[in-house]
């Protein structure tokens, strides 16, 4: 194999692995034989990096990409639902570094099919822009609801299992006569023994273990995944088909050598002045549709709808 994303032996293998891991997510690879409950990223960290490193040219068409943004390497099938594209997602998480590979090329072609629609006016491309996006949070918090839980079950058979064990010595010596009939009366004693069984074994409060958020934290903190990098992704596709919206002095204020500065998004410090605030009306200005945007991402952002009904 090379690294041609083209080449017909890796977009099949890419396509290959990425439904492996959708289908094999709760069947195996959550849960991998013989391993105590590990996940297959944490028994084989860097096969999965790989596995990464392989499927992330591929992840529009993946999402239902069919030539948008140059995305039309063959043998790559789509996955027909976000709950499938969710699964996989789901096992690249369960290693931090190939989870934090694949989201950030995720959010990166996110853009880069946002920056090709509103340049080509083809909406499609917001539609499987938000596939992804809405996918890779999905991924995510079902790799920390599943760490959670497992979490929680490790937990409890360890109480389960000390608990078990107390009770067999508690039996034993009891009847042994190692604790003295007249220590406490049985009406205390039935009491006090759950008291100081559950001191000893020091039992968790479920709903106080928490799952692995590190790649629902890597959201909140990335660049790449605010309502800013949207909005400068459509920004840049008007701007490549209107050379001359960046003599707009309304551009212009976020602008640095005629390109868009994050660093100016938040504006000169005035009220009404940030990015945020004027992005619609400066958009619409240049031609943007923000009605068949918005019904384009909702279509992708829809959970429980069938990608395949979809146009």
């Amino acid at each position: 194999m090379d690294d041609d994303p083209h080449n017909p032996i890796n977009s099949e293998t890419a396509s290959a692995t990425a439904h492996y891991l959708s289908d094999n997510e709760q069947k195996h690879l959550q849960h991998m034989p013989g391993t105590n409950g590990q996940t297959f990223g944490t028994v084989n960290p860097e096969l999965l990096r790989a596995m990464a490193e392989g499927v992330t040219p591929y992840l529009p068409q993946l999402a239902g990409a069919d030539g948008e943004g140059g995305f039309n390497a063959s043998g790559v099938e789509s996955f027909k639902s976000q709950d499938q594209m969710a699964s996989m997602f789901s096992v690249f998480d369960q290693d931090h570094k190939s989870g934090i590979m694949i989201t950030n090329a995720a959010f990166d072609q996110q853009h880069h099919l946002q920056v090709n629609a509103a340049e080509t006016g083809n909406y499609r491309g917001e539609m499987f822009a938000e596939r992804l996006h809405s996918a890779v949070v999905a991924g995510a918090e079902r790799a920390e609801t599943y760490d959670r839980e497992h979490k929680q079950f490790v937990d409890s058979e360890r109480y389960n299992n000390a608990g078990a064990n107390w009770d067999k010595v508690s039996s034993a010596t009891s009847a042994l006569g190692a604790i003295p009939p007249l220590a406490a009366p049985a009406a205390v004693a039935s009491v006090l023994s759950p008291i100081f069984k559950d001191a000893m074994i020091n039992p968790n409060d479920p709903s106080a273990i928490q799952g692995d958020d590190y790649l629902t934290r890597h959201f909140e903190a990335a660049h790449n995944n605010t309502v800013n990098s949207d909005n400068a992704a459509i920004l840049r596709g008007l701007m490549n088909a209107n050379p001359a919206m960046a003599t707009d002095p309304a551009v212009e204020r976020y602008l640095t050598n005629g390109q868009l500065d994050p660093a100016k998004f938040r504006g000169d410090g005035t009220p009404g002045s940030g990015l945020d605030f004027n992005f619609d009306a400066l958009a619409e200005r240049w031609g943007f549709k923000a009605g068949i945007w918005s019904a384009r991402e909702n279509k992708g952002e829809d959970a429980g709808k069938s990608w395949e009904d979809d146009d």
